[in-house]
């Protein structure tokens, strides 16, 4: 077992990684078709990435959260930071930014409960001219 890692924004308990060599698996507890491994492995970690993009999604949220209160809460020239037109847009850009990931996430979830092919799944781009891609 290797050495525990703190992870960023990752709240449950901290685990070391497994390292497994010369292992060997009997016949009768093979997940799976024998030289399939690589093929099932790619399928969960693509599944897995939509949970990452929700960890990812929650931690953008909070950012965002926590700099419009900053924003608010700290004076400049006599008046608070969010009422610069500057910042107002850089927090406009943050909750746009964020509002898209969540929506590219929520399709991506709901591609995976029905069956569909989440990963390479974009029609948009077949319809768009060459020069735009």
């Amino acid at each position: 077992m290797g050495k525990i890692e703190e992870k960023l924004g990752y709240s449950l308990p901290a685990r070391p990684n497994w390292f497994f060599e010369d292992a060997e698996v009997p016949a009768a507890n093979l997940l799976g078709k024998e030289g399939q491994g690589f093929q099932q492995m790619m399928a969960g970690l693509n599944a897995g990435r939509i949970g990452i993009g929700a960890q990812a999604c929650g931690i953008g949220r909070a950012c965002l959260e926590d700099s419009i209160a900053y924003a608010k809460e700290r004076v400049q020239f006599g008046k608070p930071i969010s009422a610069n037109q500057a910042i107002q847009f850089k927090l406009a850009d943050m909750a746009t930014e964020l509002d898209a990931a969540e929506l590219l996430l929520l399709r991506a979830a709901w591609l995976e409960d029905n069956g569909k092919d989440f990963e390479k799944n974009r029609p948009c781009l077949n319809t768009m001219p060459r020069t735009w891609r």
